[in-house]
Formats: structure tokens, sequence, C-alpha cells
């Protein structure tokens, strides 16, 4: 008879399926005031505080002016800057 899975597996084989799929992981620190709209923003959610910040940071990103207008570059430090022309 087979083990069953342990949740560190579980969360292993999970994470290989997301990356393979193509998703990536990030962490990212946001300023006091950021961190507690989103806070508000996921509280005023229907889902699981997970799936609705993805859903939401997702969201944001996907239909920001931004992608559209500003093109960014990395210097020669490794940070992002906003691109000549």
């Amino acid at each position: 008879m087979t083990e069953p899975k342990t949740t560190a597996t579980r969360q292993r084989e999970w994470r290989a399926r997301r990356k393979a799929e193509g998703h990536q992981q990030v962490t990212v620190w946001l300023d006091p005031e950021t961190a507690k709209v989103l806070a508000e923003m996921v509280a005023s959610h229907d889902k699981p505080k997970q799936t609705a910040r993805q859903e939401i940071i997702n969201k944001a990103i996907r239909n920001s002016p931004l992608i559209l207008t500003t093109k960014v570059e990395q210097d020669a430090s490794g940070n992002w800057i906003e691109a000549d022309g």
C-alpha cells in the first residue's frame, strides 16, 4: 500500500506544476499604505485570502496603463529604470 503524501510533498508537486505552466512566484515588499489598501480589497472579496490577493494583483498589473506606455530596463546595478525612447 502506498503511503499518503505529506503536505510538504503535495506543496512541492504543486509548485513544480505551477512552474511548468509558466507561473512565477515573487516576493514583494509593499509600503504600509499600499499594504493597507490591498488588505482592505482582499477583505471585501468572497474568496480565500491568497486567491483574492492573487486575482487583485494580477488584474491590477494586466490593466495598468504603465504596461502600455512605460518601457523599463535594468541598469548596471540591477535596478529597474524607465528606458529611453
